[in-house]
């Protein structure tokens, strides 16, 4: 099972670098998996990844697209900016 954690910019809106990033990672995870490693990629599958994001718009938002349209699952922490203020996002990244 691989975890994968993306952060990125609200203001980021390429989704197919995007896919080709998360791919990457997930790619460089089989090459030390000896599980995987011989195993062949269904990239339309992907359900022994799990995606976990801060659910901001942008990068956040594709990544988790992304992660949909493979089969991933997908966790979401958004912060909560208005019991915390703008302590929010510390507090939900030390989660």
């Amino acid at each position: 099972m691989l975890r994968l954690v993306v952060t990125g910019s609200r203001d980021f809106k390429n989704k197919s670098l995007v896919r080709q990033w998360i791919f990457e990672a997930v790619d460089e995870f089989r090459a030390t998996s000896k599980e995987l490693l011989y195993r062949p990629v269904d990239w339309t599958v992907l359900s022994h990844v799990t995606l976990i994001h801060g659910r901001a718009r942008g990068f956040d938002s594709l990544a988790a697209e992304v992660a949909r349209d493979c089969g991933m699952i997908v966790h979401d922490f958004p912060a909560d900016w208005n019991a915390l203020d703008s302590a929010a996002g510390h507090s939900r990244n030390w989660e």
